[in-house]
C-alpha cells in the first residue's frame, strides 16, 4: 500500500510541474534572462569523488572550507559549455586537497571546457606543484606578484626507527615473508634499506616523468620542463618572466582586465552593487540597495564577477518531473583506513575501518533491489590479515548477486588490495600505489625498557607458544615456529585469493607477490589490475557490467559508519596494534 501511495503523489507533483513550467518559462522569456559572460567557480578544500567524504553539518566545526565534490563541479563545466553567451570560468583556486586521481578529473574537465570553445582562467593566491600541474591546461593562469609556485619537484620521505626503539629498550620482534614486504623495518633497521630505497626511486621515477609531462601543456617541451622544474620555488612575477603562467596581476585588475575586454564599463549581466559615502545607492543601484552593497564592501565603480549560480539566470527552469519508480542506482561502498576486526571508528589523525562495518553496508547494497551494482571504493593501506581476508569474503559474496568493481583512488595496498581482489573488475589510477602482496606478524618486546625505570616482570607459561602474545621477554625458539607457521598459512590465503580474483595460478602470482608495490600503470602491466583511470571509469564499468544505459547512473554511498569518540578509536588503535598478522604496507610518505 505504501508505494501506491508513493506512486499516486509522483503522479501529482510531475501534474502540478506540467502545468506551471508554461508560465515559468513565459516570466523567463519576457525578463530576457541569459548566462552571464564569465563565473567564478571557487575551488577550496577537499575535492571528492563523491558527497558521502565531505563533513557536513556539525561535523564541519574546525575543518575549514566545505570543498567540493567532482560530479558537482563537472555539472558546472557542462553548463558554462552548453551557455552560448558564456565565454567561459575564472576558477580560483585555494588550498585544494586531493588524490592524485581527483586533480587528473580535475585537469580533464578543464580539457573538457577548452574543448568546447571555452576559456578557463585560473587564479590563485599560491599554486603547489600537483594542482599547478593538474591546472597547465588552462587558457590562462594567473598569481599575484608576491604569489608563490612551488614547483620543486617530487619527494619522499623514508623512516626508519630500530636506533630510537633500542635506545628506548625495546626491542622489536617481527616475522614476514618476502623481502619486498618492508613495513617491519620501520622499527628493526637503524636506516632505511636497499629494497626501500630501489622501490622509492621506483615511484619518484614515474612522478616525476607525470610532471615533466603536464609541463607540456603550457608548450614546454621536456628539456624546458625539467629545468623549469629545477628552477622552483618561483613568486608570482618570476614564474611568468619564466613563462610558467601568463601574468602576475591582483584580481581586481583581472576582473577589470575581463570587463574591459567585454567591452562594457560594468559587466552587462551583473548590476554591480554600489555605494556613495553616504551610503546610499549609486549608479547602477536600484533604491534600498546601498545598505546591501555597504555590507558587501565594494567601492563605488568597482566592478565584480558572479559567483556560478548565475548561471541559472539563463537556464529555463526544467519541467521537474519525477520518475514514478525510482530509478536503478549503483552503490558506493568506501574502504578507508586501516583495516580491523569488528566496527569502524574515527581518530582525529586517521580513521579505522572495521570488517563488520564494511559486511554490513555490503549486506545493505546486496539486498536492495534498487542497487544493480557496488563499487568498492579503496583507499587503504591495509591491516589486520584477518579483517581483510573477512572484508573479501563479503565482496565475493556480494559479486554471486551483483557486479562489484574496485576503485583505487591513491593507495590499495597489501590488506586493502586482499580486500579489492574479491572484486569481477579492479581500476586503478595511474599513480596509485597496487599490490604489497604479503604478511607480517610482529610484536615490541618491553622488558629492557622496563629495566630501565627500575621494573622488573616475569612471565610464567605452560604449552610451546604459551608466551607468544607477551612482550615481557623474547620469543622462544617453539613460539617463532608458531608465529612462522601462522604467517606462512595466511601468506598461502592471501596468494590463493589474489590468484582467484585475477584468474591466474598461484605459480603465476607469486613472482609478482613478496611484499612489492606497483603504480596502477604498472600493476595494469603485471595483470594485477584490469584497467586504469578515474572513479567515473569505475562507475562506468559497474554500470556497464549491470546492463544499465550510458547515461551516468544515479550514486548511493553506503557508509561504513565509523564510531566517533577518543574512546571508541583509542580502543580501535591498541587493538589494531596488538599481536597479530598484518597485511599492510607503511608508505612511504609523500612531499613536494
Amino acid at each position: 500500500m505504501p508505494g501506491v501511495v508513493r506512486l499516486f503523489l509522483r503522479a501529482l507533483g510531475n501534474l502540478a510541474a506540467a502545468a506551471s513550467w508554461p508560465a515559468r518559462a513565459l516570466v523567463h522569456l519576457l525578463l530576457g534572462r541569459r548566462p552571464p559572460a564569465w563565473v567564478v567557480v571557487r575551488l577550496d578544500g577537499p575535492l571528492d569523488d563523491f558527497a558521502g567524504r565531505l563533513p557536513r553539518g556539525l561535523l564541519r566545526l574546525g575543518r575549514g572550507p566545505r570543498g567540493r565534490v567532482l560530479s558537482d563541479l563537472r555539472e558546472v563545466f557542462e553548463r558554462v559549455a552548453r551557455a552560448r553567451s558564456c565565454r567561459g570560468l575564472v576558477l580560483r583556486a585555494g588550498a585544494v586537497e586531493a588524490s592524485q586521481a581527483r586533480l587528473d578529473a580535475l585537469s580533464a574537465l578543464v580539457a573538457s571546457l577548452r574543448a568546447a570553445g571555452k576559456q578557463v582562467v585560473v587564479y590563485a593566491d599560491n599554486l603547489p606543484a600537483r594542482l599547478y600541474a593538474a591546472l597547465c591546461g588552462a587558457t590562462r593562469l594567473h598569481l599575484p606578484p608576491g604569489g608563490s609556485l612551488d614547483l620543486t619537484g617530487v619527494a619522499i620521505e623514508l623512516t626508519a626507527a630500530g636506533a630510537a626503539l633500542a635506545a628506548a629498550g625495546i626491542r622489536p620482534e617481527f616475522i614476514r615473508r618476502e623481502a619486498h614486504k618492508t613495513a617491519p623495518e620501520l622499527f628493526t633497521a637503524f636506516a632505511p634499506t636497499a629494497i626501500q630505497r630501489e622501490t622509492a626511486a621506483a615511484l619518484l621515477d614515474e612522478a616525476a616523468a607525470a610532471l615533466t609531462q603536464r609541463l607540456a601543456g603550457r608548450g614546454l617541451t621536456a628539456a624546458e620542463a625539467s629545468a623549469r622544474i629545477d628552477g622552483g620555488p618561483y613568486l608570482g612575477r618570476q614564474a611568468a618572466a619564466a613563462g610558467l603562467i601568463d601574468s602576475a596581476i591582483y584580481y581586481d585588475e583581472l576582473v577589470a582586465e575581463l570587463v574591459r575586454d567585454s567591452g562594457h564599463s560594468r559587466l552587462p549581466f551583473f548590476h554591480a552593487r554600489l555605494r556613495d559615502p553616504a551610503g546610499r545607492g549609486g549608479p547602477g543601484t536600484s533604491p534600498g540597495r546601498g545598505a546591501a552593497a555597504s555590507r558587501r564592501g565594494l567601492s563605488r565603480g568597482e566592478p565584480s564577477l558572479p559567483s556560478e549560480r548565475a548561471l541559472e539566470r539563463g537556464r529555463v527552469a526544467p519541467l521537474g518531473l519525477r520518475p514514478l519508480r525510482p530509478p536503478p542506482e549503483v552503490a558506493i561502498v568506501p574502504l578507508r583506513g586501516l583495516i580491523r576486526e569488528g566496527k569502524s571508528a574515527r581518530l582525529p589523525s586517521g580513521r579505522f575501518c572495521g570488517s563488520e562495518s564494511i559486511a554490513a553496508a555490503l549486506a545493505r547494497a546486496r539486498g536492495d533491489r534498487r542497487i544493480r551494482a557496488v563499487v568498492l571504493y579503496v583507499d587503504s593501506r591495509g591491516g589486520s590479515a584477518a579483517a581483510s581476508d573477512l572484508i573479501w569474503h563479503e565482496v565475493t559474496r556480494t559479486g554471486r548477486q551483483k557486479p562489484v568493481v574496485a576503485y583505487v583512488d591513491s593507495v590499495a595496498a597489501s590488506g586493502g588490495y586482499f580486500a579489492a581482489c574479491g572484486a569481477s573488475r579492479i581500476v586503478a589510477a595511474p599513480l596509485s600505489i597496487v599490490g604489497s602482496i604479503g604478511v607480517f606478524w610482529g610484536r615490541f618486546e618491553i622488558s629492557g625498557a622496563l629495566a630501565k625505570l627500575g621494573i622488573r616482570r616475569e612471565v610464567m607459561t605452560r604449552g610451546a607458544s604459551g608466551g607468544l602474545a607477551h612482550p615481557l621477554r623474547p620469543m622462544t625458539a617453539p613460539e617463532a615456529a608458531a608465529a612462522n607457521r601462522l604467517v606462512e598459512a595466511i601468506y598461502a590465503d592471501f596468494l590463493g585469493a589474489v590468484a582467484a580474483g585475477r584468474a591466474k595460478s598461484v605459480a603465476e602470482i607469486r613472482p609478482l607477490a613478496g611484499g612489492r608495490i606497483y603504480t596502477g600503470a604498472r600493476a595494469l602491466a603485471a595483470g594485477l589490475v584490469d584497467a586504469t583511470g578515474g572513479f567515473t571509469d569505475a562507475v562506468r564499468a559497474a554500470a556497464s557490467a549491470a546492463g544499465l544505459p550510458e547515461a551516468p547512473p544515479r550514486l548511493r554511498v553506503f557508509a561504513d559508519k565509523p564510531a566517533g569518540g577518543l574512546l571508541s578509536g583509542f580502543a580501535a588503535l591498541g587493538d589494531a596494534l596488538g599481536p597479530r598478522v598484518f597485511a599492510y604496507y607503511p608508505g612511504p610518505a609523500w612531499g613536494g
